[in-house]
């Protein structure tokens, strides 16, 4: 009698510390391993380095998930037809890499696309082989509205029945996806993993004062929430902007909200060059980010229909400050966080992103611009019977706050110089040229111009009055 008591006290012990490690989803010894992510959306060469340096060389990022195809299928018609994907070339070098596909519209979910889905990412992955590359999975990035979670947990269990066993299926996922009632999780259980995605979470509030791009990660919050599912998850975390066109309306008309023309790959000397505007107004976004708004004057382009007072331009700038905040919050939500996805590695025409050197500041734990004088860079231009120079300068902060004016000198008389596209320098006197950038001016490297002389010229620069 006492024995089979003594065996059932210890069955009962047994099962109570079974559900006790079962019981609290949020608790867990699961230790990933922690990577340093980011996508890649599109081809890319580093401006910052010399031809014979590889790219990337400074290897502070595990994992790039490269975007291989992007389809927007509206109609069930579409979604039957083949997919175009391709590796794409001068990928940044990494340990490994997920193939990404993207899909906009309701014929994304059609069982009909998952065979040629699978095929196409096995093409991929093996074009990519063929450059030393390994790709480990595959990611889909869908924007699947809430209530079709359940077609879209369909559409994932298809996509990995036939997948690979050995590759990843990854997924990227709204925030509006995990508030309560909706079927998130059926979504998750075919995935690997899932990357909740911390920007472009309220579009309809571009026109607000304190909407950037990127959302305020409260680890506190959304930790039990993702941690809960007992799955591997990386934090994308926004490190682009964008410069939106926005309506200020009056007390008749509540105008303030985005007109839907998107100015990703323009910068504000571009649009300078192109109508008047000045600044008006600067505000920060809740997690961290710049916002300037810009009153357009005189512009032919301002829709008539609309019944505002003026239009503005809204530029969202990503900051150091910001990003390294949304990473340390990513870094405080332990469980079964095993790192983040910056959105994205910037390419040669993209102002508004943080840079390689600039997100890799922010991984060494440096929050704020290194500082000093601007910096020369002087390109022999070529010239048969003179000496002619392109000129080049880097301020040490991308983004300063105010107009900068700087003196670049030359150790000989130019004969003559010839200014940049956007008009920012003046000659002076025969060794003098004076520079000014507008505010918020963001090129990682200005074009000042020309110079011309008889004799090879050295230049310097420094910094001018304001």
């Amino acid at each position: 009698m006492k024995n089979n008591l003594r065996i059932y006290s210890l069955y009962l012990f047994v099962l109570c510390a079974f559900l006790y490690s079962c019981g609290d989803s949020t608790k867990t010894s699961y230790k990933p391993e922690w990577k340093v992510g980011c996508w890649v959306w599109g081809s890319y060469v580093d401006d910052d380095n010399d031809e014979n340096e590889s790219l990337a060389e400074a290897q502070l990022f595990d994992i790039f998930y490269v975007k291989v195809g992007e389809s927007r299928m509206t109609g069930m018609r579409q979604g039957e037809r083949a997919l175009n994907m391709w590796w794409p070339k001068d990928i940044p070098k990494a340990n490994s890499y997920y193939a990404v596909w993207r899909c906009e519209g309701a014929g994304c979910l059609s069982d009909s696309l998952i065979t040629d889905l699978v095929k196409s990412y096995h093409s991929i992955k093996n074009e990519a082989k063929k450059t030393g590359m390994q790709v480990a999975g595959l990611q889909i990035d869908y924007d699947c509205s809430t209530t079709e979670l359940l077609r879209y947990a369909h559409f994932l269990r298809g996509v990995k029945i036939v997948l690979p066993k050995d590759d990843i299926l990854s997924i990227t996922t709204l925030l509006d996806w995990f508030r309560p009632g909706t079927k998130v999780a059926e979504v998750i259980r075919w995935s690997d993993e899932f990357i909740p995605q911390f920007y472009d979470n309220n579009p309809q509030n571009n026109g607000s004062n304190v909407s950037g791009v990127a959302e305020m990660i409260d680890s506190a919050k959304w930790a039990p929430v993702f941690n809960a599912f007992r799955k591997p998850y990386r934090i994308g975390i926004s490190s682009v902007g964008r410069i939106v066109e926005t309506y200020a309306g009056d007390a008749k008309h509540q105008c303030s909200q985005q007109s839907g023309t998107w100015f990703r790959r323009e910068n504000i000397l571009e649009i300078m060059e192109k109508e008047k505007i000045s600044p008006i107004r600067i505000d920060k976004s809740l997690s961290g980010e710049t916002i300037v708004f810009y009153k357009s004057n005189g512009d032919k382009n301002i829709r008539k229909e609309i019944p505002c007072s003026e239009k503005l331009l809204k530029m969202v700038i990503p900051t150091r400050q910001s990003v390294f905040n949304a990473f340390n919050a990513a870094k405080a939500m332990g469980g079964y966080c095993s790192g983040v996805v910056f959105f994205r590695w910037p390419d040669r025409n993209e102002v508004l992103a943080l840079t390689r050197q600039e997100l890799e500041d922010v991984l060494r734990e440096s929050a704020t611009a290194a500082g000093g004088a601007p910096t020369i860079e002087v390109e022999d231009g070529l010239c048969a019977a003179v000496s002619c120079n392109d000129i080049y300068i880097r301020l040490p902060e991308r983004f300063p706050a105010q107009d900068v004016v700087f003196i670049v000198r030359s150790s000989t008389p130019l004969d003559y110089f010839v200014p940049g596209r956007f008009g920012l320098a003046v000659l002076r006197g025969p060794q003098t040229i004076e520079v000014k950038t507008p505010a918020y001016t963001g090129l990682p490297r200005i074009a000042i111009g020309r110079a011309v002389s008889i004799s090879q010229a050295r230049f310097s620069v420094e910094s001018g009055k304001q």
